[in-house]
């Protein structure tokens, strides 16, 4: 068993093909969140009741603005020509590829593919003089699978 030790690159875009390597990513986490609600009955049991989908939150954090810009805002990542985040109409689209490649401790690469990823924010933390600012973006997705990178 190897252990995971880095990002080397997020690959997104139209499809597996028509894509934008997005390098310099410092750290990415996500998890699997419970579609189970559990409600409190009276002087009763515990009611779980499944009403939430199922879905992926995460978060990636990288320092480089450029390359942030160039993946999120320049890339085309669906049939209709949309950004994941798109400026104009301040709506952010489902990206159609999105694959997270690791490199573990054999320096051997798996891919992490995410379908129906989609930006849910963008945000700064604290800039501060002389320090380089990191970048974090919050996502969702439907589903993940680990892979071939």
């Amino acid at each position: 068993m190897s252990t995971l030790v880095k990002v080397k690159s997020i690959v997104l875009g139209k499809n597996s093909t028509e894509t934008y390597e997005w390098f310099g990513i410092h750290s990415v986490n996500w998890r699997d969140v419970t579609p189970w609600v559990h409600i409190d009955i009276p002087n009763g049991v515990m009611v779980h009741q499944h009403i939430l989908s199922p879905h992926i939150e995460g978060e990636i954090k990288c320092k480089d603005l450029s390359t942030l810009h160039t993946a999120l805002f320049t890339t085309i990542i669906d049939d209709n020509n949309h950004t994941a985040i798109d400026t104009q109409t301040n709506r952010k689209y489902a990206v159609n590829y999105f694959n997270i490649r690791i490199l573990n401790s054999s320096n051997e690469l798996i891919g992490v593919l995410f379908d129906g990823f989609k930006v849910e924010t963008l945000a700064i933390e604290n800039i501060e003089l002389g320090l380089e600012a990191t970048w974090i973006i919050k996502f969702t997705a439907d589903r993940m699978v680990i892979g071939d990178p």
